[in-house]
């Protein structure tokens, strides 16, 4: 009989190897790794729905009607800009007496509490006649503000406050919109071309969003092809027309960016300095050829003229002789449209005159003149109404010659630098 030599392994010592492999297994078997819940949390978030927060603070007459309907079209403003690009409104809150607004962590708690990824925040101010609001869209996902907006309005509240809230709230969503630049939103963006912009003006250049946006060239022999930007596909995109020495102008492009050419708005020059001859009248009878400059101390706001008139007179006021005589005026003027690169404008002002008549002179005050202006880039047609007064006359100092008062009415060119 042939015995072996391998030895045996006691009998206890093999159940504590047994016991231990089968200790070890379930714990491997139950130990992968956990779920990301933020991750899950994110991915749940509605990323076209938000909610829009409303902080008010500061203003002393809270039933002022006129504070109340302009912290209102904030709001309001602020809800119509975000949605056309396919974010909706599902929850408002308002909070009064909230010093600098609902807090970053409200917000993103809020969002995840409602499933929506925006959070979309609208803070105002009113203090000492000037209304001031910030707008903001923070991002419930990534946890941080991807936009926002602050604006002042100095002493005008109601509907004044109305067009500076629109494109307060605009340039915000513009900004939101820049800042996906290389990612996916929701699979939806623009096709990858550039826009085709086409205008007479040489040199005019392109910015997508504000004149401190995304550079999308300059219009060089009448057209311009911009390169690709890549926005929300068919969600309006918004942007400003710049030159040198001319006002900017906002354009928008309501179907975003599309295989059209959009054809841009013309610039008004600043105008710092003009010339105009003037064929002005009195009458029938009396009539002038007139040379006036202009000094703009404010761009197409505020400017003081000079005026020089040689006139004819075709009736014999003093039953002697024909009347020729020179005008020289000066006046303050002052623009009262709403826009300073308004076409259409109106002018206003007073002044005062030295007639040379006869050897005469006599002093006419412009207790009010009106001027109506139409306005290109760089000339404009005008017609002024002026009612002149003599001031001081005595036909013992000045005789029989004089230049009379009247209804004056003129018509003339504009030159414009």
């Amino acid at each position: 009989m042939v015995h072996s030599t391998v030895p045996r392994v006691p009998g206890y010592v093999a159940m504590v190897f047994l016991s231990m492999a089968l200790s070890i297994l379930p714990l491997e078997a139950q130990s992968p790794e956990p779920p990301n819940e933020s991750a899950a949390e994110e991915a749940a978030l509605d990323a076209s729905a938000g909610i829009l927060f409303i902080s008010r603070e500061g203003y002393a007459e809270q039933d002022d009607p006129d504070i109340r309907r302009s912290i209102d079209y904030v709001a309001q403003a602020t809800e119509n800009a975000f949605s056309p690009v396919g974010i909706t409104i599902r929850q408002k809150q308002v909070t009064d007496d909230s010093p600098e607004g609902i807090s970053p962590e409200q917000i993103q708690a809020a969002c995840r509490e409602a499933g929506v990824r925006w959070g979309i925040t609208v803070y105002t101010r009113f203090s000492e006649e000037r209304l001031s609001w910030r707008i903001g869209i923070y991002d419930g996902a990534e946890g941080f503000f991807r936009a926002s907006d602050a604006f002042v309005v100095s002493l005008y509240v109601g509907l004044s406050a109305q067009t500076p809230t629109e494109s307060s709230a605009n340039k915000v969503v513009q900004n939101w919109q820049k800042s996906f630049p290389d990612q996916d939103f929701d699979g939806n963006f623009a096709v990858n071309h550039g826009q085709r912009f086409r205008s007479p003006q040489e040199g005019i250049g392109i910015y997508f969003g504000s004149e401190t946006g995304i550079f999308g060239g300059t219009i060089e022999e009448g057209e311009l092809t911009t390169p690709i930007v890549l926005f929300v596909e068919g969600a309006p995109v918004y942007g400003v027309a710049v030159k040198q020495g001319y006002w900017s102008k906002p354009f928008a492009l309501p179907k975003g960016i599309t295989d059209e050419v959009v054809s841009l708005p013309r610039l008004q020059k600043k105008t710092h300095h003009a010339v105009s001859f003037i064929a002005e009248f009195r009458g029938i009878e009396h009539y002038s050829v007139d040379f006036e400059y202009r000094f703009h101390v404010l761009p197409d706001r505020f400017f003081l003229k000079l005026d020089w008139a040689l006139w004819r007179d075709e009736s014999s006021l003093s039953d002697q002789e024909r009347l020729l005589h020179q005008e020289v005026r000066l006046s303050p003027g002052l623009y009262i449209q709403l826009k300073k690169d308004f076409p259409v404008r109106i002018a206003v002002g007073t002044g005062v005159s030295l007639a040379f008549a006869g050897g005469n002179i006599n002093i006419l005050t412009d207790p009010l003149w009106v001027d109506l202006e139409y306005h290109f880039p760089q000339w404009a047609v005008k017609a002024e109404m002026r009612v002149p007064n003599v001031f001081g006359y005595d036909r013992g100092i000045f005789g029989e010659d004089r230049v009379d008062s009247g209804l004056y009415v003129s018509f003339g060119i504009m030159l414009k630098w």
